[in-house]
């Protein structure tokens, strides 16, 4: 063959370009199965990051998502040669994704957060066979450090430092008197708040000995180890803190400005404890846990596999988006408070005195009624479906109006015959503002089903994952009492038989 009359040597012939890298490919196909576990809850992916980006404790988030991503990236290689696929991991990804679903139904945001890193585990584990799960497990499952699973520490926490600090205190000669979470010292009083217990330190600690364990390849002893230096650093840092700010303070007769302003003074603090951390940590010599080398991948049968695990998520996300179009069908009108006559007239609109608080409901009513012997309120509030700042069961919420106090609650037979109301009822002894004691009788209702748990309610909020859509609405009945309550119990009792008997607690549960 010749070109332009010169001759072309078969070494000089077309040849294809050089391959891509396999870890390219490979980076590729781990990437978009990370895209898909994300893309797939992208709801609880929003949640989880608006926390990080608006809480001082969990701001490192974004910090320990990045590090995530280089955490697999440096497993890549050993994915290449992790063994079989793997169906169980599919099933079991069904059963992690439904789980997400449910807590969205439920709108248990802690739930969810938790199950995200172990739906992408098991989507990747799927396709790489345990074996390549094992290898991503602690890349993934260091997200729980970004995750508010550790808030519950936050009382125990703030415990230790105040017991602490009622120990170190005297040491130098400070008067110090406890008062549950108070500090009273000659100067003042300082107040141990939960943004004073340390938690922050404490989970930044675990964070980093955990990292620093793995990267080590310690054994599970050693980690152990690891974690408790850490942890018991993090504690000694904040309680040093907390009594270097107190000592200062009472020192300086309140006046300075370490009382208002000691963030980046605890974090300096906080860095001295690393290097200690580190310092010793040198000194505890690494024992490397023994790894079994992993087995001959079956590429092949990844395609298949990939594309099941990936078409799974989808559907089930695509099954939870279009099941909560539903919601718009639900009739959202309110029915007003029912007219009474006989033993118990009314509404009397001009008595407001029992009024609770609730966030952002669609439906509130609150009417008076005047009984035999004392009147009685009737307060119903009702959400449809459940969303951040917006549902039955949230923060902000309370049974009781603001400034009353919840004295004793018990949970009790209501005495209504059976279906025209609920069986049980929760009892409550309250106090309003003056000090006037009030006796309330209130129950959840989640579709067809009276309830006195939120737990219970919580479950079959979930549960209309694969069920009819219906809202969710609390009813409380209320009424002054004297010392025993035994007449305002009649009185709740007789009010609540009427309601049943008239049908006013057999809604439509589909309209609010």
């Amino acid at each position: 063959m010749s070109v332009s009359g010169k001759a072309v040597s078969p070494e000089l012939s077309l040849k294809p370009g050089p391959a891509e890298p396999a870890w390219v490919k490979l980076a590729s196909l781990v990437g978009m199965l990370l895209a898909v576990g994300i893309l797939a809850n992208g709801q609880a992916w929003r949640t989880l990051t608006t926390l990080w980006a608006s809480s001082f404790t969990y701001a490192h988030g974004w910090l320990l998502a990045a590090v995530v991503l280089f955490l697999i990236y440096e497993v890549l290689p050993e994915l290449q040669v992790t063994s079989r696929v793997s169906v169980g991991a599919l099933g079991a990804l069904a059963v992690a994704q439904l789980g997400v679903m449910f807590m969205g139904y439920a709108h248990v945001d802690i739930g969810q957060q938790v199950l995200l890193p172990v739906v992408l585990g098991l989507l990747l584990t799927t396709v790489y066979g345990w074996q390549g799960g094992r290898l991503l497990a602690f890349p993934l499952g260091y997200l729980w450090f970004a995750i508010p699973i550790w808030d519950s520490l936050i009382p125990w926490l703030q415990h230790l430092t105040v017991q602490a600090n009622a120990v170190l205190l005297p040491l130098v000669g400070v008067d110090a008197r406890i008062q549950g979470d108070q500090v009273a010292v000659p100067a003042g009083v300082f107040e141990v708040a939960g943004g004073c217990s340390g938690v922050h330190f404490f989970l930044v600690a675990l964070s980093v000995s955990a990292l620093y364990s793995y990267w080590r390849g310690d054994s599970l002893r050693g980690v152990l180890g690891s974690l408790g230096l850490a942890a018991g650093l993090a504690l000694l840092t904040n309680w040093l803190r907390v009594f270097l700010i107190i000592v200062i303070g009472n020192a300086t007769q309140m006046q300075t400005s370490l009382i208002h302003d000691h963030y980046w003074f605890g974090w300096g603090l906080f860095a001295g404890a690393l290097l200690l951390y580190f310092a010793l940590m040198s000194l505890w010599p690494s024992q490397p846990v023994s790894v079994p080398k992993a087995l001959i991948s079956d590429a092949k049968a990844r395609g298949p596999v990939l594309v099941a695990g990936a078409l799974l998520l989808i559907m089930l996300s695509g099954y939870g988006w279009l099941h909560e179009q539903g919601w718009s069908s639900v009739p959202a009108s309110s029915k007003a408070a029912p007219v009474l006559n006989g033993p118990f007239a009314g509404p009397l609109l001009s008595d407001q005195d029992f009024y609770p608080v609730f966030v952002s409901p669609e439906v509130q009513r609150l009417a008076t009624y005047q009984g035999p012997d004392s009147r009685v309120s009737y307060f119903r509030v009702a959400y449809r479906q459940q969303q951040t700042g917006k549902k039955l069961i949230g923060y902000g919420n309370s049974i009781v109006p603001e400034g009353w106090q919840v004295l004793s609650e018990v949970p009790r037979a209501s005495g209504l015959a059976a279906g025209r109301g609920p069986a049980k009822v929760v009892e409550g002894t309250v106090a309003d503002t003056t000090g006037q004691k009030w006796l309330i009788w209130y129950w959840y209702g989640v579709g067809s089903r009276w309830l006195t748990q939120p737990s219970a309610v919580r479950f079959w909020q979930g549960a209309q994952l694969w069920s009819r859509l219906a809202p969710s609405e609390l009813s409380i009945l209320a009424t002054p009492c004297s010392a025993q309550c035994d007449a305002a119990q009649r009185t709740l009792g007789s009010f609540a038989a009427i309601l049943a008997d008239n049908g006013q607690l057999m809604t439509d549960r589909r309209s609010l």
